[in-house]
């Protein structure tokens, strides 16, 4: 059993890396097939709900990477990464002001506040 936890472990740190190679090397097809499965064996983490959004930012998706990175915010509200997605997502649409805002709340979480 032990050896089977281990295992998984090792596969999801495994699929991480991969997936986050996978952007560094503009591979994003890849990189969103990657992560989506990430998505489904582990849901409620947001970070692999943000690298999929960024996927999908990268796919030119922007519908898509919205919807990932508000599944992330669901899935994790505390985690700030996926406030940065929306952030993004914001300012690429000339949104400034509402960019300010979702990068304000990523800010408080990384503060703490």
């Amino acid at each position: 059993v032990l050896i089977g936890l281990v295992s998984a472990q090792f596969a999801s740190a495994q699929s991480l890396e991969q997936g986050l190679r996978e952007l560094d090397f503009d591979k994003f097809e890849a990189a969103r097939n990657t992560f989506s499965a990430l998505t489904v064996s582990s849901p409620s983490n947001g970070n692999n709900w943000y690298y999929l959004g960024q996927s999908y930012f990268n796919l030119y998706k922007a519908d898509s990477a919205a919807w990932a990175y508000n599944n992330g915010i669901k899935a994790e509200p505390n985690n700030g990464a996926n406030y940065v997605g929306l952030g993004e997502l914001l300012m690429a649409e000339n949104k400034k002001e509402e960019a300010k805002l979702q990068f304000k709340k990523a800010l408080d979480f990384y503060r703490g506040e």
